[in-house]
Formats: structure tokens, sequence, C-alpha cells
């Protein structure tokens, strides 16, 4: 044993009446656990309805950003595969990459500013 060990060591609390929880087997109903657990099948996702016009032009905003996310990035990866087997003109390509680059990163930015505040502002 070393020095740290013999020292002041603090003891296990001693457990009583442990018991094991019986858990249904699949979807069973007729245990109260699986009433009161609902699974993650069971949730539908709610989207809520914008209730004023300026709500209404946020969530376009956010769904025009993440549209633009997914646009660039197939760009990029579609540019990057001409680029690699067509490899002419790589300078330009290689600049419509870098600047596909900053599109995307600026969406994203606004994207995750839009996302915080639409949190934040559920809070209150």
């Amino acid at each position: 044993m070393s020095k740290r060990d013999s020292g002041n060591r603090k003891k296990a609390p001693a457990v009583d009446k442990e018991e094991d929880e019986v858990l249904p087997a699949g979807n069973d109903s007729s245990s109260p656990r699986a009433k009161s657990v609902p699974s993650a099948r069971m949730k539908k996702a709610v989207v809520p309805e914008p209730k004023t016009w300026a709500q209404g032009l946020a969530y376009n905003k956010l769904q025009y950003g993440q549209k633009l996310i997914a646009r660039c990035i197939l760009l990029i990866v579609a540019l990057t595969l001409i680029n690699y087997f067509c490899p002419r003109n790589s300078g330009a390509i290689g600049n419509t990459i870098e600047l596909l680059k900053l599109v995307t990163t600026t969406a994203l930015g606004f994207v995750f500013a839009r996302t915080a505040d639409t949190e934040k502002g559920s809070d209150d």
C-alpha cells in the first residue's frame, strides 16, 4: 500500500433493500413505468406557427439561411470533385470555393444567431 491509500479513506455507504426494477419488454403498455415514460417514437414534432408578420419573416429568413448553407456545401463538394478530376482551371475554381466557404460561414453565423435569439426569447 502506498502512503496515499493508508490515510483517511471513506467507507462505502451500506445499501439496504436493494431491488432490481423489472423493465417491460418492448412496448409493453401494461406496466406503470411504460405509461409514465413516453417513448421517442410517440412524440410528434410540432412546429409552432408564427403569430405575427415579423415572426413569419424571421422564420422565412431562417429557412432561407438553412437552404443557402445546404446549397453552398453542395456546390463546394461538386466544385472540389470537378477540380480533382479536371484540374485545368484550378485557380478559378479554387477562388470560387473560397468564396463559397465565406458565404457558408456567414450564413452559418446568421442561422446560429437566429436560433439563439429564438431560444432566448422563448424563455422570457
